[in-house]
């Protein structure tokens, strides 16, 4: 629990793709502190790293072929987006729930 909780934290600093290198170098610094051998924590950080990597890279690709999207696609959508900023304030996209707040005060739950 301690070695993901770190590597969590190190995920945060700005890396490869895929957290490469910054998901195994402090995962196996942790588990060698516990006295787990560098070849047996190394091979647990990486199959971990796969682990949890590959499923959501599998249905990503999945799902962008299911739904015919293409890396073109999101290009030119992203394009768009900085050429077209939203002007709306978000406030007024929202439905008004004002009352809300007052019956939540009450105990009444809607």
């Amino acid at each position: 629990m301690l070695m993901t909780a770190i590597v969590n934290l190190f995920t945060t600093i700005p890396s490869a793709p895929g957290y490469v290198g910054t998901f195994h170098a402090p995962g196996i610094a942790i588990l060698e502190q516990f006295g787990v051998p560098q070849a047996l924590a190394a091979g647990y950080t990486i199959v971990l790293h796969a682990a949890l990597w590959l499923p959501v890279t599998l249905l990503g690709a999945y799902y962008m072929l299911r739904e015919s999207i293409s890396w073109s696609d999101i290009d030119r959508a992203a394009q768009q987006r900085v050429e077209q900023p939203v002007t709306e304030p978000i406030t007024e996209l929202a439905p008004e729930r004002d009352n809300e707040r007052d019956d939540v005060a009450s105990g009444v739950s809607l």
